[in-house]
């Protein structure tokens, strides 16, 4: 039931440092935008290290998405009907190639921008390793990154949500040493974290704990 959200004038999130040399990746996020604004601003940025590549935009006042190279316009959207003050689930796949690159950005499953032999490569890299969200102009929420790698979780997942699963009982393996008790699950059960009021700790490398935990309900197919 939670999201992202930030109250003051300036700040973003950053996903740094990503364990990707994979060519294209997808990024699904729900969208809230807050700031109304003629020009587009920035909601998703997809960045080779500290140099700026693409820059997914919104256009509150018309609702129309669009893809810049760093500020190289390079196409919008005609219908996306992205407006302001509402939850919009917005997807984009980028393939990084200095001349056969494409950009697609789905808004609630349907593709409102497709990009095809354009160049997307913004550093020396042909791949994006950091991810930049707006929090000063956009709310966030239910957030996945994939490659296309592996034969699942690769290509767009849709409208999704991300729901929690806490710790109900443990598992048939408990390595790591309670701070206290001898319920290891309740020690990491908590829905908002507690510091160091109770924890499982070990210094071994390898060491596993496993726990158990109750279905998902409630979330459609």
């Amino acid at each position: 039931g939670y999201g992202i959200s930030n109250d003051g004038v300036t700040a973003y999130m950053t996903l740094t440092s990503l364990v990707n040399t994979n060519d294209t990746l997808i990024v699904g996020v729900g969208v809230y935008p807050r700031v109304q604004s003629t020009s587009p601003l920035n909601f998703l940025s997809f960045n080779d290290g500290s140099v700026s590549g693409i820059n997914c935009r919104i256009e509150t006042i018309t609702g129309e998405v669009s893809a810049y190279r760093g500020s190289t316009f390079l196409g919008g959207s005609s219908g996306a009907n992205v407006t302001f003050n509402r939850w919009h689930y917005i997807e984009v796949k980028v393939k990084v190639h200095r001349s056969a690159g494409t950009v697609e950005m789905r808004v609630g499953g349907r593709t409102v921008l497709l990009l095809n032999n354009v160049n997307t490569k913004a550093g020396t890299h042909d791949y994006y390793d950091k991810l930049w969200f707006h929090l000063h102009r956009y709310d966030y929420d239910d957030l996945y990154v994939a490659d296309t790698l592996g034969s699942v979780n690769n290509d767009f997942l849709g409208n999704v949500r991300v729901v929690t699963l806490f710790p109900n009982g443990d598992g048939g393996t408990n390595q790591w040493t309670p701070s206290s008790g001898s319920d290891h699950y309740a020690l990491v059960d908590e829905g908002a974290e507690n510091d160091d009021t109770d924890y499982l700790e070990s210094g071994m490398s390898g060491d596993t704990d496993l726990w158990t935990f109750g279905d998902i309900s409630g979330v459609g197919a």
